[in-house]
């Protein structure tokens, strides 16, 4: 992947244990953060740990909670009727 400092970087995010819950990538277009996310969570699954991730279109960057959309779409739906869709948030 050829991003040995980056991926070093993610493996002590990853390592650092539950005061880190969230990773975020910005930058210009073209610079590898698509190849970095997908790396990230990789090591993310291959450490057991549940992942979400979120890629809004530059359209959708004025759309409040678009990205939690995107966050939430890998949840399972509740199956049975009257379940609280709050207790799925909490068992997260």
């Amino acid at each position: 992947m050829g991003r040995e400092s980056e991926l070093a970087e993610l493996d002590e995010f990853l390592e650092a244990g539950p005061a880190h819950r969230a990773l975020v990538l910005t930058g210009d277009s073209g610079i590898g953060k698509t190849t970095l996310v997908r790396g990230a969570l990789s090591r993310a699954a291959a450490r057991g740990l549940r992942t979400f991730s979120a890629r809004p279109t530059a359209g959708e960057t004025e759309l409040p909670y678009v990205g939690l959309g995107d966050l939430l779409a890998t949840v399972k739906p509740a199956t049975n009727r009257g379940h609280d869709p709050a207790q799925t948030l909490r068992a997260l």
